[in-house]
């Protein structure tokens, strides 16, 4: 129902803007998200552009909406590279032990 949803939502937390000047939307989401997004935020956004940049960003699960249905989208090649390095490096640690 709505109410559960609404609920659910204030369950989560929100980023705050630290910017003395006044900057874009897109630009201060990116700098939240930085190089490696090591607070671990979602994103969620309509902005097609915004997740362009996200999707170089590894570890940034990106969410939007379409119709009456809400969708993470399908990891980035940044996002599929990170994990293929990781699962080597972690399989040359295992065999050096």
């Amino acid at each position: 129902s709505y109410s559960q949803a609404f609920e659910a939502a204030q369950l989560l937390a929100t980023a705050s803007c630290e910017h003395d000047k006044v900057v874009s939307a897109v630009d201060c989401i990116l700098s939240l998200v930085g190089d490696k997004n090591p607070e671990h935020y979602f994103v969620a956004t309509q902005d097609s552009g915004l997740r362009a940049k996200l999707r170089e960003v590894p570890c940034v699960p990106v969410i939007y909406g379409l119709k009456n249905s809400l969708f993470v989208e399908q990891p980035s090649c940044s996002n599929v590279s990170l994990l293929s390095w990781m699962r080597r490096s972690v399989f040359i640690w295992k065999i050096r032990i």
